[in-house]
């Protein structure tokens, strides 16, 4: 059955699909997407050049059994995605890689884009050695009584099995708290 999937996702999308909002839900996880200016109407041959370096990596991890799927979507398009990790300013020629885990972990590359750098990263992915990508403020200095909870120490403070919490939810810049 599995096998069978994957034929079918490959036969439809490729080992680097142009993934759309009309085709969100095709890609399984772990998978990594490229951002770009992806446009088949206007700029076809530009926008095949990276697709196709990029499928030289897809099927040289595929070829070392590297469970993986890749995919291009264009940046404008998907900026909703982008912001969520922490990207705001879309620039005309960027390229900006983000990836989601088997456990659907967030994952973005800090690195400058380059190929070499996205064959790293994918497979760091993969591997589970990146952490994840969380969008949070840092971590504030804390006192010994009051301690201020941000998405970096969420875990570590409200979910500590050891001690029992209790913790006030509210916004700095809202006057009903």
């Amino acid at each position: 059955m599995i096998l069978n999937l994957k034929l079918s996702f490959l036969s439809s999308h490729g080992l680097v699909g142009h993934r759309t909002p009309s085709n969100i839900g095709d890609y399984s996880k772990p998978n990594v997407v490229v951002y770009y200016n992806v446009d088949y109407v206007r700029d076809t041959k530009g926008t095949n050049y990276v697709r196709n370096r990029i499928l030289k990596i897809a099927k040289k991890l595929a070829d070392e059994n590297v469970n993986v799927r890749f995919a291009v979507s264009n940046a404008e398009e998907f900026r909703h995605e982008l912001n969520e990790f922490g990207i705001d300013d879309i620039k005309k020629d960027g390229k900006y890689v983000l990836a989601r885990g088997s456990a659907d972990q967030k994952y973005k590359m800090l690195d400058s884009f380059s190929f070499e750098a996205l064959e790293e990263f994918a497979r760091k992915v993969v591997s589970g050695s990146l952490e994840p990508y969380l969008k949070s403020q840092p971590i504030p200095e804390q006192t010994a009584d009051v301690k201020v909870v941000v998405a970096k120490n969420f875990d570590d403070i409200v979910n500590d099995d050891t001690k029992d919490v209790l913790i006030e939810f509210y916004a700095p810049w809202c006057g009903h708290w």
